[in-house]
Formats: structure tokens, C-alpha cells, sequence
């Protein structure tokens, strides 16, 4: 039974956004959705996964860097390090 509510608790999908044609060219935004639900709310997180791009024919998948996420993995490793040396000077 715990499990199954896990289960259904959180999601992960892939989802696309509206097409957009300009030019013979097809730009569809992915999305990568997480849904966590527990009883009386739900957090959605929502995260660019990539664009789908379509011209003559060809199809590709062109990755989308989240700038938001590089710079707040920034900000999170270098308190680790500040703490880290602090600790380690405190311990001399």
C-alpha cells in the first residue's frame, strides 16, 4: 500500500509545449514536469529538457542548458567549500 502511494505521489514526465513554424521550420519545447502530490497539495517543478527542431524532412533534439540550475549548483558547492575550509582551519 506505501509503495503504490509513493508511487502516485511523485511523477517525472516529458512533456511539449506549442509549436512554433516559421519558415519551413518546426520549434517544439520539452519540458521535464516532476508532480509531487501528498493529501491537501501538490508542488510542480518544471525544468527545459530540450528543443525538438524539424526542417526539410530532418528531425533533431537539441538539449537546452539550465542556466538557473548550473548557477545555483554553483552557489550550494562553493558554501560547501567555504565550510568545509572553515571546518578544517577551526580543526588546527
Amino acid at each position: 500500500m506505501e509503495v503504490r502511494f509513493l508511487r502516485e505521489s511523485i511523477r517525472w514526465r516529458l512533456e511539449t509545449g506549442k509549436s512554433v513554424t516559421r519558415d519551413g521550420t518546426t520549434v517544439t519545447p520539452l519540458t521535464r514536469v516532476m508532480l509531487l502530490r501528498w493529501p491537501g497539495g501538490a508542488l510542480v517543478r518544471l525544468r527545459p529538457a530540450a528543443v525538438l527542431v524539424q526542417r526539410g524532412g530532418g528531425r533533431r533534439q537539441v538539449p537546452v542548458v539550465d542556466v538557473t540550475r548550473v548557477a545555483q549548483l554553483a552557489i550550494i558547492g562553493v558554501g560547501i567549500g567555504i565550510g568545509v575550509a572553515r571546518l578544517a582551519r577551526h580543526r588546527r
